[in-house]
């Protein structure tokens, strides 16, 4: 029987593998790694799991704010120095 790996259980349920991860180790299943490989009837117990938690609203993650930055304020023009005249070669 082939091995479902838990980043593709993950990708299939639109969830994050360390979510999966946990499920997983919840239930008794032996996984260290996203890319643990489980039997078909693990993968089924979890994803079983995994649907009943999905089908609760799961509260959003709270976007970290973004810092306003200030408008530049335009730098006052610099007085040019005066250029001295000089003297008109003859």
């Amino acid at each position: 029987m082939a091995k479902v790996r838990i980043y593709e259980i993950a990708r299939e349920l639109d969830l994050e593998s360390k979510d999966v991860l946990s499920v997983a180790v919840e239930l008794g299943v032996e996984v260290k790694t996203a890319s643990s490989g489980v039997e078909a009837s693990d993968a089924d117990r979890i994803k079983a799991a995994l649907g009943a938690a999905a089908a609760e609203p799961q509260p959003e993650k709270p976007q970290p704010e973004k810092k306003a930055q200030p408008e530049p304020q335009p730098q006052p023009e610099k007085p040019q120095p005066e250029k001295k005249a000089q003297p008109e070669p003859q």
